[in-house]
C-alpha cells in the first residue's frame, strides 16, 4: 500500500511538472517576447503600444489564473486560513457540513484530496463522529483513482468504502479528525 502511495504521489509530482513547462513556463516566454515586441513598439509605432499592452494584460491574467489553479492542485490556498469548507465550495463543491468547525490540518487536507481527486459530482456530506471525519459524496467510478484514495485514507487509519449507483459510485471514507482552535 505505501508503495502505490509513492508511487500517486510521485506520478501528481510529474504532472505538476509537466503543467509548469508546457503551460506557466511556456506563457511566460511568451509574455517576455512581447514585452521586446512593446520595447520596439514604443521606439518605431508609439500609437499600436496601447493595444498591445491591452493584449499582453489579458495573456498575463490567464497565466495567473492557470498558475493560481495548478497551485491549488498541489495545496489549496483557501484551505489553510478558511478551511475544509470554504476550500471545497472554493472549487464549486456543494457541501453539508453540519456545523462541522475546523478540524485538524491533515483529516481536512485529506477530505479535500479526495473530494477533488475523485471528482466529487454532488453534494458532499461531511460529519464529525466521534473524533472521526465521517465523508460521504457521489464520485466519477475511476479504479486507480479510488485505490489511491483508499489507500491515502487507509494509511492514516480511517475506513473507505465504495458503493456502485446507476452510472458512478458513492464514497464514503472515515478519517481520523480532531477539533482544530484555527479561525
Amino acid at each position: 500500500m505505501r508503495r502505490a502511495f509513492v508511487e500517486e504521489a510521485l506520478a501528481d509530482r510529474r504532472a505538476v511538472e509537466r503543467e509548469l513547462h508546457d503551460g506557466v513556463q511556456q506563457d511566460l516566454i511568451a509574455l517576455s517576447i512581447r514585452v521586446q515586441l512593446a520595447c520596439r513598439l514604443a521606439e518605431d509605432d508609439p500609437g499600436a503600444l496601447p493595444a498591445l499592452l491591452d493584449e499582453m494584460r489579458a495573456d498575463l491574467r490567464d497565466a495567473l489564473e492557470r498558475l493560481r489553479r495548478l497551485a491549488d492542485r498541489v495545496y489549496p490556498s483557501l484551505l489553510a486560513p478558511f478551511g475544509l469548507l470554504e476550500a471545497l465550495r472554493g472549487v464549486g463543491i456543494e457541501v453539508d457540513a453540519h456545523d462541522l468547525g475546523r478540524l485538524d490540518a491533515t483529516a481536512e487536507a485529506t477530505a479535500y484530496l479526495l473530494c477533488r481527486d475523485l471528482e466529487a459530482t454532488g453534494p458532499v456530506d461531511l460529519r464529525l463522529d466521534a473524533g472521526t471525519l465521517v465523508v460521504r459524496f457521489p464520485a466519477v467510478p475511476d479504479p486507480g483513482r479510488l485505490a489511491a484514495a483508499r489507500d491515502r485514507v487507509e494509511l492514516l487509519g480511517g475506513s473507505f468504502g465504495v458503493e456502485p449507483r446507476g452510472e458512478g459510485v458513492y464514497v464514503s471514507a472515515a478519517i481520523p479528525a480532531a477539533r482544530s482552535s484555527a479561525r
